[in-house]
C-alpha cells in the first residue's frame, strides 16, 4: 500500500511534465499571419495553426477571418504566412484564402506545402471540461514591442507567446456562434491562434476579450473548422477518433482490453455529444448552426499575389501617410519617405511645436521608414511616447507601426494615426 500511495503521489508531477512538453509540441505548428489590403492602405498581423494529415507536408493554415479582413470588410488581397521573420523573405509564403466565414470568424488559407511546420492535433470544443487548464499561443504585438527585434515580426518557434488560464466555461454563444470562455490572456496578434489543452490539442480558436473588465476571453468552436475539413474531405489529426489518436503518435496497440473499450466509448460519447451540439444549433437559430461557407476560386486571369520582396519594395516606393487627429496640427497629413522629427527644436525637428507647448520635448521621438515598414521612436522624452492603447513606449526601442496604428506624445491631446 505505501508503494502504491507513493506512486500516486509522484503522478501529478510526471503528469505536469508530460503536460507541459505537449504544450511546447504543439507550438512547431503555429505560424504568424501578415495580411495587407490595397484598398483601405491597412496591414495586420495575427496568428494561425497548420491542419492536416499526420506526417505529410503542411498545406492549410487556420487563422481567424478578421485577421485576413480590413476595416471595410473587403477580404484583404495579400495575405502571408511568416514562419521566421521578414528579413528572411523566403520563409514569406504567399497564402490564398481557399474557405472562410465572417460571421463565424474562421478562415482557411492555402499555401505551398512546407514541412517547417507539422499539422495540429484537434479535438472537439465538446470535449472541454470546465476548470481545464488552456494554453493560448500565438504572437501578440505587445510582446513585438517588447523586444528589440519586434519590427521584423520575429516569427520562429521559439519566439511564440504562451500564456495559461482555466475554462471559465465550456459553451457560450455570441451572435449565434458558440465559443469557449477563459480567463487565459490573448491580446492584438494572438487572434486565429490555438487554444490548447495540456494535451497539446487544439480545442479552440483564440478570437476576442471582452472590451470591459480582464480576464474575459473567447475562442470559437474548433468543431467549424473540423466540419468545414470533413465536408471538404481533407484529412486531419482528430484526438477524438481512434485514427487521429494513431495518427498524432499516440500508441494504439498495445491496450488491455478494459482500456480499449473505455476508448470505444469516448469514441461513441464524442460522435453522440457533437451530433448534440449541431442538431441543437439548428433548433435554436433555425439553419445548421453555420453561415454558408464561401468558398474563393482562384480566378486564372487575376494577377497572381505579388511576393513579399515586391510588397515590401512597393511599400517602400509608396511612403507612409501620417494624420493628425488632435492638437495644432489637427487635421494636417505627413508623408514618410524617411525620417520624421518631432519636437520644439526647429533647426532639427520636421514637426515642430512652439516652445512652452505641454508635455512635448526639444526632441521627443521620430518616426524611420526601414526595408521592414514604419517604426516609432521615443528619444528619451521627459513625458513619453505612447501607443495608442496607452502604451509607453520604452526610450530608444524602435516599434512597428501598422496601418490604422496610432500614437500620441504626452498626452492624446497631440495624436497622430497610420493612414
Amino acid at each position: 500500500m505505501a508503494a502504491v500511495a507513493l506512486l500516486w503521489a509522484l503522478l501529478p508531477a510526471v503528469s505536469g511534465a508530460e503536460s507541459n512538453k505537449a504544450v511546447l509540441d504543439a507550438c512547431n505548428s503555429v505560424v504568424r499571419i501578415l495580411s495587407y489590403s490595397s484598398y483601405t492602405e491597412e496591414a495586420a498581423t495575427g496568428t494561425g495553426f497548420a491542419v492536416g494529415a499526420a506526417g505529410q507536408p503542411v498545406e492549410l493554415i487556420v487563422t481567424n477571418c478578421h485577421v485576413i479582413v480590413d476595416s471595410a470588410g473587403n477580404l484583404c488581397d495579400r495575405v502571408f504566412v511568416v514562419l521566421e521573420d521578414l528579413k528572411h523573405e523566403d520563409t514569406v509564403l504567399a497564402a490564398t484564402p481557399v474557405a472562410y466565414d465572417a460571421n463565424i470568424d474562421y478562415a482557411i488559407l492555402a499555401i505551398e506545402p512546407i514541412t517547417a511546420r507539422k499539422p495540429m492535433v484537434l479535438l472537439s470544443s465538446t470535449q472541454v471540461e470546465r476548470a481545464e487548464t488552456v494554453y493560448a499561443l500565438g504572437f501578440p504585438g505587445v510582446a513585438d514591442g517588447l523586444n528589440d527585434a519586434g519590427d521584423i515580426l520575429p516569427s520562429t518557434v521559439e519566439d511564440i507567446t504562451i500564456t495559461r488560464g482555466i475554462v471559465s466555461k465550456t459553451s457560450a454563444q455570441f451572435n449565434g456562434v458558440s465559443y469557449i470562455q477563459s480567463d487565459c490572456t490573448i491580446n492584438g496578434g494572438n487572434s486565429g491562434g490555438p487554444l490548447v489543452n495540456e494535451q497539446g490539442y487544439c480545442i479552440g480558436i483564440n478570437t476576442f476579450g471582452a472590451a470591459q473588465g480582464d480576464s474575459t476571453y473567447g475562442h470559437i468552436f474548433i468543431d467549424y473548422v473540423m466540419q468545414v475539413l470533413d465536408e471538404a474531405g481533407v484529412p486531419y489529426i482528430n484526438a477524438g477518433s481512434a485514427r487521429g489518436a494513431a495518427a498524432s503518435g499516440q500508441a494504439a496497440g498495445g491496450l488491455s482490453v478494459g482500456s480499449a473499450i473505455a476508448i470505444v466509448a469516448v469514441v461513441i460519447l464524442l460522435v453522440i455529444s457533437t451530433i448534440y451540439m449541431f442538431k441543437r444549433a439548428q433548433n435554436s437559430t433555425g439553419r445548421a448552426g453555420y453561415v454558408k461557407k464561401r468558398i474563393v476560386k482562384q480566378d486564372p486571369n487575376a494577377v497572381p499575389y505579388e511576393t513579399f520582396a515586391e510588397y515590401q519594395a512597393r511599400k517602400q516606393a509608396e511612403g507612409f501617410t501620417i494624420r493628425c487627429v488632435s492638437g495644432m496640427f489637427e487635421g494636417n497629413e505627413f508623408t514618410v519617405e524617411d525620417t520624421i522629427l518631432f519636437g520644439r527644436d526647429a533647426v532639427t525637428c520636421n514637426i515642430v511645436y512652439p516652445d512652452g507647448t505641454p508635455g512635448i520635448s526639444t526632441l521627443h521621438c521620430k518616426l524611420m521608414v526601414s526595408e521592414n515598414g514604419l517604426t516609432i521612436m521615443d528619444l528619451d522624452s521627459s513625458y513619453g511616447t505612447f501607443l495608442g492603447d496607452g502604451t509607453r513606449l520604452a526610450p530608444y526601442q524602435p516599434f512597428s507601426l501598422q496601418s490604422g496604428d496610432s500614437f500620441y506624445l504626452a498626452t492624446r491631446e497631440n495624436a497622430f494615426t497610420v493612414l
